[in-house]
C-alpha cells in the first residue's frame, strides 16, 4: 500500500484521537473514490500494532492473524 494522501492521514489521526479520548464507535463518511479502503486498512494496521504493543498474546491480534488469509483475499468484503 502506498503513502496516504493528506486528507486520508488527517482522517486516520482524527479516528485515532476519537478512540483514544474514549469514543467506542466512530463513523467515517467519505465520498466514493476517496480511498476509504486504504484509509481503513491503515487504521486497522495501527490498531493491530497498538494491540501488539499492549501484549503479545492479545485476542485481537490472534483473531486478525487467523482471518488474515481471508482478509487479504477479499473474502470478507
Amino acid at each position: 500500500m502506498g503513502k496516504l494522501r493528506v486528507y486520508q492521514q488527517k482522517l486516520v489521526d482524527q479516528v485515532r484521537k476519537s478512540l483514544t479520548t474514549g469514543y467506542k464507535r466512530v463513523l467515517v463518511q467519505s465520498p466514493a473514490g476517496s480511498g476509504k479502503t486504504a484509509t481503513m486498512a491503515e487504521i486497522a494496521k495501527k490498531l493491530l500494532n497498538a494491540a501488539t504493543e499492549c501484549c503479545s498474546s492479545c485476542t485481537a491480534k490472534k483473531l486478525w492473524l487467523k482471518q488474515r488469509p481471508l482478509l487479504n483475499a477479499g473474502a470478507l468484503i
